[in-house]
């Protein structure tokens, strides 16, 4: 569905089938990804609603092509507000790494991505690529920090799309950690000899 933005994946041959793990967050009524990735990779399908009415009008949907749960993402625990933060999360599944983390969370990945950058490991990521819709509703220097974020735990931008719902204020933007690039650090290396 591009005209919502578009959700685009960096060497989805590198996808090992029947075994990659994929976060949806905030998948609203949409779930052709999760479906796509199902029916090309057999990929478990996470995906988290936070409305109840769409939740339970996607459940049976979405348990065709992996499970839906009716939590949303926050930076923090939060059980009043049926909120969760992504590491409480992924201990709760029993997974410590991902190969696809992707949002739709309306403005909150501005509390999300800041609290998992404070902990990153820029050479051990958690997830292979992040695929996220951010809504540019904060100062430069928030914009840019947040940006800086995705460079110092390791991630390269490798695709961006205009979202037609939200032309004036939201793009979809889709980063790669340099790990899941074996190519481009031999490259990298290579380059650095010569230039020694």
């Amino acid at each position: 569905m591009l005209f919502d933005g578009g959700k685009f994946v960096c060497n989805p041959h590198r996808l090992v089938p029947e075994e990659c793990i994929i976060y949806s967050f905030g998948v609203n009524y949409d779930i052709t990804f999760d479906e796509d990735a199902f029916a090309r990779w057999g990929c478990t399908n996470h995906m988290f609603e936070i409305k109840k009415k769409t939740y339970d009008d996607m459940y049976n949907r979405a348990s065709k092509v992996g499970t839906l749960h009716h939590v949303g993402v926050d930076y923090a625990d939060d059980e009043d507000n049926n909120m969760k933060s992504l590491p409480t999360l992924m201990k709760e599944l029993g997974h410590s790494h991902l190969d696809i983390l992707k949002f739709d969370i309306e403005g909150g990945e501005w509390t999300v991505f800041p609290a998992l950058f404070e902990d990153c490991d820029p050479d051990n990521p958690l997830f292979d690529q992040i695929l996220v819709e951010v809504h540019y509703t904060k100062t430069w220097d928030q914009i840019i920090s947040f940006y800086e974020g995705f460079t110092k735990c390791g991630y390269r931008l490798f695709a961006k799309d205009w979202n037609g719902y939200c032309l004036d204020n939201c793009v979809e933007l889709c980063w790669v950690h340099h790990t899941a690039l074996p190519l481009a650090d031999i490259v990298r290396s290579n380059l650095d000899k010569i230039e020694a």
